[in-house]
C-alpha cells in the first residue's frame, strides 16, 4: 500500500509545475484512485476520499508528506490488529 500511494504522488507529481507540494480535493482524488485502483476493499467514491481528505488536510490541502503519512498510519493500525 505505502509503495503503490508513493508510486501515484510520484507519476502524478512529474506532470506539475516544479515547486508544487499540496495537494487540492480533486487532486488527492486522482492519485488516491490511481493508487489503490486494485485495492477492491480501499473506498474510492469521492464521499469517501472527501472524508479522508478532511483527515489528512485537518482543514487544508494537505501536502504530499501529509498524504504519505496517512498511508504510513494507516498501514500501522492495519498490522496493530
Amino acid at each position: 500500500m505505502n509503495h503503490a500511494g508513493e508510486i501515484a504522488l510520484q507519476k502524478f507529481h512529474r506532470e506539475q509545475v516544479a515547486g508544487k507540494t499540496r495537494l487540492s480535493f480533486e487532486e488527492l482524488f486522482i492519485v488516491f484512485s490511481n493508487a489503490f485502483v486494485f485495492l477492491s476493499t480501499m473506498p474510492k467514491s469521492q464521499p469517501a476520499v472527501k472524508a479522508i481528505y478532511g483527515r489528512i488536510g485537518k482543514g487544508s490541502d494537505p501536502s504530499y508528506g501529509d498524504y504519505l503519512g496517512w498511508i504510513n498510519r494507516a498501514l500501522a493500525n492495519k498490522f496493530r490488529k
